[in-house]
């Protein structure tokens, strides 16, 4: 993982994208040229592919029954996910990824907020859908984030549930794409423009996701918990 911080820029109508994107990347529709080293885990259901910088650690009692555990660090990230299998009756609606943003606002807390939900087909044809949902933390200062995934194999469906908290240094890529939107004119003075859900301008419960959010800011900050996350979906 690279530890440079870039200049953040996700070009030109950053704030059209923020109000009608449904997401960023989707699962398996990072570039070609750019494919990161992976470790190809083989489950009963499927093979997964994941970044080969995470290691495998011991599943907790508490866990469900995880075929496995992972885990990495970045300069200003924990990483943790868990791969089981699904039970037809536990799937996301891969058909119907409207319901499952209906179902998230209807549960969200008061820090949190629904960051992405997308679905499709990966490059090797296994449809996927998943969400992440962004929570504050005690201090509401940083956010940590919630990655749920399912993949549809002909053997049944595999989810892969994670976690990417801050850790280390924090606020960089906040405070950047703040002075960039300000400067672009994306948020003013009173802070409009700065926050709001992706999918549903009217919609104002919780911690809103913010623009520093949008994935066009990614690969300007490498190391940041929601660039992990969103990284583990490129694969």
């Amino acid at each position: 993982m690279s530890e440079e911080n870039k200049s953040p820029s996700c070009g030109d109508g950053c704030s059209d994208c923020f109000g009608g994107c449904s997401s960023g990347q989707g699962c398996g529709e990072g570039s070609g040229e750019n494919k990161l080293p992976v470790i190809s885990l083989d489950t009963p259901c499927g093979v997964v592919q994941i970044p080969s910088y995470y290691q495998r650690i011991a599943s907790s009692p508490d866990d469900p029954k995880a075929w496995a555990a992972f885990a990495a660090r970045s300069k200003e990230a924990l990483c943790l996910f868990l791969i089981y299998p699904c039970p037809k009756e536990e799937e996301l609606p891969y058909d119907h990824p409207e319901e499952l943003i209906s179902s998230i606002h209807e549960i969200l807390g008061d820090n949190q907020g629904l960051v992405e939900v997308n679905a499709g087909k990966t490059d090797h044809e296994v449809p996927y859908i998943y969400s992440i949902v962004r929570t504050l933390g005690e201090n509401h200062l940083q956010a940590g984030y919630t990655l749920t995934m399912n993949l549809r194999f002909p053997g049944g469906s595999v989810c892969i549930q994670g976690f990417f908290d801050p850790s280390g240094t924090s606020g960089m890529r906040e405070a950047q794409t703040l002075k960039y939107a300000m400067q672009k004119g994306y948020v003013d003075k009173d802070m409009k423009g700065w926050a709001r859900d992706p999918y549903d301008p009217a919609f104002k419960k919780g911690a809103l996701t913010n623009f520093s959010e949008l994935p066009g800011f990614d690969s300007a900050f490498p190391e940041h918990p929601l660039s992990l996350c969103r990284e583990l979906l490129t694969l």
